[in-house]
């Protein structure tokens, strides 16, 4: 049931600021127009609702104005058309014409007679505001062979709320079906406008456990390919957020400079879930073909143990090599991999132990100039930040360690480098209440700025990802945000300028409240297409909706402020930044299957896609950007 404003006869008995009527009305060999106790005449306004200006109603919110239309005449009249014509800039959904069945049935018009003396005929103007602006329509009655009554209807959304003004939706299509949860991953994109995408889904091939999927969007915006990796047990790509938030990190696929694509993940030999080795695999980007796929352990017995499992969370690729970072010895360390993109032997592996006694986790990782590596994620209860210097050798090293005091469990799940080797994070701070926020820091490890913005909804705000393009940072993630959607979370993008973090704009992509209507979303990759933007998304129904998975995209407001974390320098010994002799790859050979996804998995445009409630799909929008 939708949220809507239920107006008594007592309400507009009460009304003492009204706008004034005309007193006129078509009666001798005409119609008579009535709503809420009020005769009108051709040509008036009504402001809904209750004919108040002052009056709103809430985004996403329902209104229902009863027209009636009387026969006061001695004479049978025909009712030809009942029509609306919406003012320019006027989505169509937000004024409509509805039946007055409580079921809510849109209007279907096709005539009608009116007894001489006492013929009726009702239908309702549901006001259904998407914007806090002023919104028109001019609402016509044919009858008589050819007379017309005009009533010009207006209402006004609450808020603050405008649509977004530095640029337009170009579409927003999905991939999911009702029966499965698709859950996103990482997005990243070429010189021409192609995109990648990587995420996993339930009950495709297997129904108790993740299976893999990576795909490509084309430039055009059609589909390329959808694949899905499914071996014996469980497949995918661990999420930051530990608790199953989304199909992995935004730093889980990268491409190299060859334009070959690389998926990191974590494979399940067994149904038991609590061990794992970890998944790389590199991908014909043409195709979706695998070219090779890898497991890797720090040692390979014939009894596995819990300090034999590891995983992947972030890959990336520079100068022939291809970098991962994750976790090894059960939960003990950061594992810093490195591979040759030729043939994924293994050039070197190394666990940092930051916190020994702990567990350490490496989120995110980018390759930089000159053989450096940047690392974040989680070290104990504490964000970590790491660069090494020497990765394009054998020997790597560590130049430094950083501890971030976000907040406990609060890490850096996402990162980017510019040509100078400033680091851009992902700050995901959590708690009891969170915060959506990004910091620049300097190749040194000093901190150069930081932004952060608080929702008003305790736990609904998280950042997932950032992404340099030019001179622009993105920062993608959710928000609850007082005016918009506080019990999910709206889709959240920044675009900060990356010299000093001032705001360019904000966008938030909100579909509403109501029952009917919730839905969350979260920005997770960003890539260059043209003049505009890919965006990568996941999206989640509420427990009652399973068609509403589009919204529009609006200005935000997030209360940007200054934040400067506190980072503090961890000494390392070398003993801690050690090698695992045992570790070793191993080729898939016959544990998966690569099934083609791309009839199963369709390719649809969000608005009149039907699926369930709590239902989960992955969205691509693309906006051409306007400043």
């Amino acid at each position: 049931m939708k949220a809507r404003l239920v107006v008594s006869s007592i309400l507009v008995a009460a009304l003492v600021a009204t706008i004034p009527l005309s007193p006129l009305a078509q009666e001798a060999g005409g119609i008579t127009v009535m709503t809420e106790g009020k005769q009108l005449a051709s040509g008036d306004r009504y402001f809904m609702p209750m004919n108040a200006e002052n009056n709103t109603v809430p985004l996403f919110s329902e209104y229902f104005l009863t027209i009636s239309i009387y026969n006061k005449t001695g004479a049978e009249i025909s009712l030809e058309k009942i029509e609306v014509a919406r003012a320019e800039g006027v989505n169509e959904e937000e004024i409509t014409l509805f039946t007055t069945d409580m079921k809510r049935t849109p209007l279907a018009f096709a005539g009608a007679k009116l007894e001489a003396g006492k013929g009726n005929y009702g239908f309702r103007v549901r006001f259904f505001p998407v914007v806090s602006l002023e919104r028109a329509a001019t609402l016509t009655i044919t009858y008589g062979g050819g007379q017309t009554f005009e009533l010009k209807l207006a209402g006004r959304g609450a808020g603050s709320a405008k649509f977004f003004s530095h640029g337009t939706e170009e579409f927003f299509r999905l991939i999911g079906t009702p029966a499965t949860d698709e859950m996103a991953g990482g997005l990243v994109g070429d010189a021409e406008g192609n995109c990648w995408f990587s995420a996993q889904a339930t009950n495709l091939a297997d129904k108790f456990a993740y299976d893999l999927i990576y795909g490509r969007v084309n430039a055009d915006g059609t589909l390329g390919f959808v694949k899905l990796w499914n071996g014996k047990f469980r497949d995918y790509s661990p999420d930051s957020g530990q608790n199953a938030e989304t199909g992995g990190t935004a730093g889980s696929l990268c491409l190299d400079e060859e334009g070959s694509l690389y998926l990191a993940g974590a494979y399940s030999p067994a149904s038991s879930n609590n061990n794992y080795a970890a998944l790389a695999l590199k991908i014909d980007a043409k195709t979706g073909e695998p070219l090779w796929e890898k497991f890797w352990r720090p040692e390979w017995p014939k009894s596995l143990l819990a300090k034999h499992s590891a995983q992947f969370y972030a890959v990336d690729a520079r100068g022939g090599r291809v970098f991962l970072t994750g976790v090894t010895e059960g939960d003990a360390a950061v594992l810093v991999l490195a591979l040759n993109a030729a043939d994924g032997s293994v050039a070197f592996a190394r666990a940092l132990d930051i916190t020994p006694g702990s567990n350490d986790r490496g989120y995110a990782i980018r390759a930089g100039e000159g053989g450096s590596l940047v690392i974040g994620g989680l070290a104990s209860d504490r964000a970590f930040l790491a660069k090494l210097s020497g990765a394009d050798g054998a020997e790597p090293k560590v130049e430094w360690v950083q501890s971030l005091d976000l907040g406990r469990g609060s890490p850096v799940n996402s990162l980017d480098l510019d040509a100078e080797g400033n680091i851009y994070a992902s700050l995901d701070r959590r708690g009891a209440a969170t915060f959506f926020s990004a910091a620049k820091i300097a190749p040194d490890g000093k901190c150069l700025w930081g932004k952060t913005c608080q929702g008003t909804a305790g736990d609904r705000s998280n950042t997932h990802m950032v992404k340099l393009i030019g001179e622009t940072l993105y920062v993608g993630g959710r928000l609850g945000a007082s005016g918009f959607d506080t019990g999910s979370g709206d889709g959240l993008l920044l675009a900060l300028s990356a010299a000093d973090g001032a705001e360019k704009w904000t966008g938030f992509h909100f579909s509403g409240t109501g029952p009917d209507e919730a839905c969350e979303h979260r920005i997770k990759g960003v890539a260059a297409c043209g003049s505009g933007l890919a965006v990568f998304a996941q999206t989640w129904t509420g427990s009652r909706n399973g068609e509403r998975y589009w919204g529009y995209w609006y200005d935000g407001v997030t209360g940007l402020e200054d934040y400067a974390p506190v980072l503090t320098p961890v000494q390392v010994p070398a003993e801690n930044f050690r090698e695992i002799p045992k570790g070793e790859v191993k080729a898939v050979a016959d544990e998966r299957q690569i099934l083609d996804l791309k009839d199963r998995l369709p390719f649809m445009e969000s608005r009149g896609h039907k699926g369930q409630p709590s239902d989960g799909d992955l969205g691509f929008f693309r906006l051409a950007l306007g400043h």
